[in-house]
């Protein structure tokens, strides 16, 4: 195989970051549901889930900090119409999709709740229509936010020094730690503003930078070993799980996220054509695979392939792989007709 040239590496590591941290999602929701049974299943069955879960917390900061590593750098004027072209752009991408999924999971919920309550009056339709139908769509609200944020600061931020640009990181970096106080919560916006779009600087800054390997791994090590142990610690304490040092927007999620998203860029990672096809369509169709997901989800569940089909080690692999395979090909396949478009983006 011929070598890859840096100019083609440099093409190639933001699709193995989007690829990585698709199956990294999955992973992580296949493996959560293991957690909330802290002292009520074995510590085996609890600490495989828990590491699982640990070493693929950094999937949304990373996903965040590919997206400002590519979209920062465009040139973004103060014009205002440039402004709102972009943000239709972006938007235009995600809202029909957005809506269709929205629409499906609300569907699903109204079925579950007949089923199990005999009853739809409890239901309030609009809370739920404004806090998401489904637990993983927090995220394509929060990105919509991003998307309105980013193209407003891109610009004032390259024009910034890498000195100053350092001191902004860290900055954030301690408004991120006031996430490790007990029942403190930013307003919403703060904390889209603050926590995520500072993913996408963070992004950014470290795509212009040369990081070793060996500081990247310290980095990724450091990040999981407090949000593994830590929230055994913590989950101990209280004898039921606790979740505090699973926050994404906490300064040892971001360390890890900064690692991982280093060592990909460092790294080209070696791909038979096969593999590389793979994980382009898994990046290319990354947004569908996730709206999707859930749903495949309910389905291998209730088939009974879930994270404790035999044992958490081989069930939260296994079923992670199948979803991951089967919302790929039918977001891959969808796409080929001109109305995946508004179902997948």
């Amino acid at each position: 195989m011929p070598q890859t040239t840096l100019s083609e590496q440099r093409l190639t590591w933001p699709d193995n970051l989007r690829a990585l941290a698709t199956l990294a999602v999955i992973v992580l929701h296949v493996s959560s549901s293991v957690l909330y049974e802290f002292e009520k299943v074995s510590n085996f069955d609890w600490w495989t889930g828990n590491i699982y879960d640990s070493l693929v917390r950094w999937c949304v900061p990373v996903f965040l900090m590919v997206t400002g590593a590519l979209l920062i750098p465009k040139q973004h004027t103060s014009d205002s119409y440039r402004i709102s072209e972009f943000i239709q752009k972006r938007m235009g991408k995600i809202l029909m999709p957005f809506a269709f999924w929205s629409f499906i999971y609300l569907v699903i919920l109204i079925y579950k709740h007949i089923m199990y309550a005999n009853e739809i009056g409890s239901l309030n339709i609009i809370q739920i229509i404004l806090h998401g139908s489904s637990y993983h769509l927090w995220y394509i609200y929060m990105l919509l936010g991003v998307y309105i944020v980013l193209p407003l600061i891109s610009k004032k931020i390259q024009t910034i020094s890498d000195k100053s640009l350092f001191f902004i990181m860290l900055f954030w970096s301690l408004i991120l730690g006031l996430n490790y106080i007990p029942n403190f919560h930013l307003s919403p916006a703060v904390h889209v503003f603050v926590g995520y779009v500072g993913y996408t600087i963070f992004g950014y800054y470290l795509s212009k930078k040369n990081i070793s390997n060996i500081i990247a791994i310290l980095f990724f090590l450091v990040g999981f070993s407090v949000t593994a142990f830590g929230t055994f610690e913590l989950s101990n304490q209280q004898h039921s799980f606790n979740d505090l040092l699973y926050k994404y927007t906490t300064p040892h999620i971001a360390i890890m996220a900064a690692g991982i998203f280093i060592l990909v860029k460092n790294n080209m990672i070696s791909e038979n054509i096969w593999l590389a096809k793979i994980k382009n369509i898994i990046a290319q169709h990354s947004l569908g695979i996730y709206l999707i997901h859930v749903l495949i989800l309910e389905i291998l569940n209730g088939i009974g392939l879930d994270w404790y089909f035999v044992n958490p080690l081989l069930g939260i692999a296994l079923t992670s792989i199948c979803c991951l395979g089967i919302s790929t090909a039918i977001v891959y396949y969808c796409s080929k007709n001109p109305a995946g478009k508004y179902i997948f983006g």
